[in-house]
């Protein structure tokens, strides 16, 4: 099976794309939802299957090489976002009302559902080897499960901001948070804190620049930054404002000191989301406008 690349429309319709170079013309198309999709995610065996979860709670599994709605499911709650178990066949639904829906990811039935401490899930993250759930809230507060024990071990405010994404680093103790401000923060589930000295990167509405230590500033100009992803090492953070690109290596794992590299997008829309290739080979942006660009990270 090819190396897929799915996407959520504004118009709330699922397109999938075969990863090549460059982009095929876009000529497979699934039918979406009535309402906003909130949430687009793969089966983690098989890339022809693709899930979508609408904000009125409406679950959705696609098999789109044949183009067909294999089942679809109603969530009695809001739905806000979602994730898939690295290791086993389920889906875990975040609502808006807190609580958590676990679901078959193969058959669509439901499994359990547990109320979440908090309210507001804004996203859901497993850890590589599926022992630890993180959950992110648009109050900033974070809280991590031991999966196998069904039970929390770990919870903290992190930003004064709602929390837009986590991403687990490879060590299971660490956490790369991003807020609704594109504060991208890393924090340390073992000392309750955040990591020195990066203690966040931050972009202000009118002055967008990167600062880690007092020998290192970058600016971006003025232009603000909107999306954000990082590699899976820790060691590259890409960002883009409304017209740029930038590519800064995250000094935390390395001696050297980081730099970073700016290219023109040369497009008219903004960009929505931003998403690596699972080799991290490939940078790929989504623009408002339905532009869809690739990247490869080498050719920077």
């Amino acid at each position: 099976m090819e190396n897929l690349l799915y996407v959520a429309t504004v118009n709330n319709s699922i397109i999938s794309l075969a990863i090549d170079i460059p982009l095929p013309k876009i000529n497979n198309l699934c039918e979406g939802h009535a309402d906003e999709i909130v949430g687009i995610c793969p089966h983690i065996s098989y890339g022809e299957i693709c899930y979508s979860l609408s904000s009125d709670g409406s679950l959705n599994m696609y098999n789109v090489e044949n183009k067909v709605l294999v089942w679809s499911y109603s969530l009695k709650g809001n739905g806000s976002c979602m994730t898939v178990h690295p290791c086993k066949d389920f889906l875990f639904i975040g609502c808006l009302n807190g609580s958590i829906h676990v679901l078959d990811s193969c058959l669509g039935s439901f499994i359990e559902k547990f109320k979440n401490e908090s309210s507001s899930i804004s996203c859901l993250q497993f850890s590589k080897d599926g022992v630890f759930l993180a959950s992110g809230h648009m109050n900033g507060k974070i809280l991590v499960y031991d999966y196998n024990n069904n039970c929390v071990i770990h919870r903290a405010v992190v930003s004064e901001y709602a929390i837009s994404s986590i991403d687990w680093c490879m060590s299971k103790n660490l956490l790369r948070v991003q807020t609704h401000r594109v504060n991208l923060i890393c924090y340390s589930i073992d000392s309750s804190s955040l990591i020195e000295p990066f203690e966040s990167i931050e972009w202000e509405t009118n002055n967008c620049s990167i600062s880690y230590e007092t020998s290192g500033l970058w600016s971006t100009k003025g232009y603000k930054a909107n999306k954000m992803c990082v590699l899976q090492d820790h060691s590259l953070i890409t960002f883009c404002t409304e017209q740029l690109l930038c590519l800064v290596t995250y000094p935390y794992l390395f001696c050297n000191k980081g730099f970073v590299q700016v290219k023109s997008l040369y497009g008219s829309g903004q960009v929505k989301q931003i998403m690596l290739s699972s080799d991290c080979t490939h940078l790929f942006l989504c623009f408002n406008d339905g532009c869809l660009w690739q990247w490869k990270i080498k050719s920077f």
